[in-house]
């Protein structure tokens, strides 16, 4: 998905990460997005926002494995 916008809705901002809107809505919530702390987002009035940069910072944050025994074990490559 491209985005030109730096400013995402929730629902552009779950299609941007590829996860379910309700998702990224409870993880607002929770704090938490799987078992990672939660993407940052701001708030205007009532309207909820992702920046895109913020959302790119959150990915690269988030450990690297080869295989899914290191993700049973918490161990990164």
């Amino acid at each position: 998905m491209e985005v030109l916008n730096s400013n995402l809705s929730t629902q552009q901002a779950a299609s941007y990460l590829g996860i379910a809107e309700i998702t990224l809505r409870n993880s607002r919530v929770s704090g938490f997005l799987g078992k990672s702390t939660a993407p940052k987002f701001r708030k205007i009035g009532s309207k909820v926002i992702y920046f895109k940069s913020d959302l790119d910072d959150w990915i690269n944050a988030l450990p690297i494995y080869t295989n899914t025994a290191q993700v049973e074990m918490g161990v990164e490559a």
